[in-house]
């Protein structure tokens, strides 16, 4: 029997060579594959955001003191907008308005902004900034003219919200205005810039960033998006306007080749602008408005016009309208890495240099690598098929959490806990 031993030994070693017996080692994941990804998300709690079975859709939240403040709309009477505690999900205060007839009417708004330790609610014919300590309005707000309304895009800089303003009546818009409420001295809207037709081309101004020059004035970067009716034709203009000369620094006429542009605001890095047409990417000088490079960074040539871009971990990150997350080189303008199928958010979230994208599944984003650390997919067993998560999120940075609604439940995850 002691001769047995080492053979086995010997055969058991063998045994190890032959096909089907070895170990094959972990595949490295390629671009866009799932990495370890195990408990990177732990759900902390989750509560019911309807009372009904119809699907609820929730647009917008932000984080307050620790606590998570929801949006949500659809046809009926409801509390279009509600806090809960960040740590147990308890529901703090609830906020709604009769001049608002149901939460259908502000669904999908862009003009939602926490600032200064004031919300507001933007409305086609209303302004609202409400406490968001207990809920309570501060105040209610509308154009200066019965023949003029708001229009739903939002922007903010400093200490100031900015709102377009264009006249009642059809989309052969004589003029467009852009006017800003002080957020720390709360009162009624005034008038920043007025941009009348030009050329036969209605005029809308919107999307506001900005800087401080080497003399102290503030400038402001917006652009003109028009549309001619008769030839039907669009036309994008981007300006720098002095705001504090009240002077024209430079403006860059018929910016995109293809007469089209997103709405969000342009974005500022290291003395550049980044602006985003239908389906190409500018990055111009920001004291000149030159042309550095334009890219078309979508394999599929997808839309831009209803995209997120953003500036993490050094990169430029943007989600096309074909489901496509690509992240370029904001000096040149190269794509450093592609993912497909990541879903279409117009809202983009980060942690560091981890980002999410809500739409469909909630998907968590290692900017670095290009890899997807986790795709959270909901929960349809105690919904239905038709279940998904809405492209709104909020994250938590001091408490590493996220929060999420999948069209039937708020829900509050963990970050990453090991």
């Amino acid at each position: 029997m002691k001769n047995l031993k080492p053979m086995i030994l010997i055969l058991f070693f063998l045994s190890y060579l032959l096909p089907g017996c070895q170990k094959e080692p972990s595949p490295t994941p390629m671009p866009g594959e799932p990495v370890d990804s195990s408990s990177f998300f732990k759900v902390m709690w989750s509560v019911p955001i309807t009372s009904d079975t119809a699907q609820v859709i929730s647009d917008h939240k932000f984080i307050h003191k620790g606590n998570i403040i929801n949006q949500k709309g659809f046809h009926g009477p409801t509390n279009i907008l509600s806090m809960y505690n960040g740590e147990t999900g308890e529901k703090i205060w609830n906020w709604e308005d009769s001049k608002i007839r149901d939460g259908s009417e502000i669904l999908g708004l862009t003009g939602m902004i926490l600032k200064d330790n004031k919300l507001m609610i933007g409305h086609h014919n209303l302004t609202y900034f409400i406490n968001p300590d207990n809920g309570l309005t501060l105040l209610e707000d509308t154009p200066d003219s019965p023949d003029k309304l708001f229009l739903l895009q939002c922007s903010t800089l400093d200490d100031y919200i900015f709102r377009t303003v264009d006249p009642r009546g059809g989309p052969d818009d004589p003029y467009s205005e852009l006017v800003y409420y002080d957020v720390k001295n709360l009162s009624s809207n005034k008038l920043l810039f007025h941009q009348p037709k030009e050329n036969d081309f209605s005029p809308t101004v919107l999307g506001v960033n900005g800087y401080k020059n080497k003399n102290g004035d503030q400038i402001l970067l917006f652009q003109n998006r028009q549309y001619r009716f008769s030839p039907g034709r669009g036309k994008v203009d981007l300006i720098c306007y002095n705001l504090t000369q009240d002077t024209i620094v430079w403006k860059k006429e018929d910016l995109t080749a293809s007469r089209n542009s997103n709405v969000q605001a342009p974005v500022i890095y290291n003395q550049k602008i980044y602006f985003a047409g239908a389906s190409n990417i500018y990055c111009l000088d920001l004291f000149t408005g030159e042309e550095i490079w334009h890219s078309v960074p979508s394999p599929t040539q997808s839309s831009l016009v209803t995209s997120a871009y953003k500036i993490i971990d050094s990169k430029l990150i943007v989600n096309d309208d074909e489901w496509n997350l690509m992240a370029l080189d904001p000096i040149s303008g190269r794509t450093i890495w592609h993912i497909p199928e990541v879903g279409n958010s117009n809202k983009l979230e980060n942690y560091g240099d981890i980002l999410f994208v809500a739409s469909n599944d909630l998907i968590a984003i290692d900017v670095r690598k290009g890899k997807i650390i986790e795709r959270l997919k909901p929960d349809t067993d105690r919904k239905n098929d038709a279940s998904f998560f809405w492209e709104s999120i909020a994250v938590d940075h001091e408490n590493k959490r996220v929060f999420a609604t999948d069209g039937f439940f708020l829900m509050c995850l963990e970050i990453n806990p090991k």
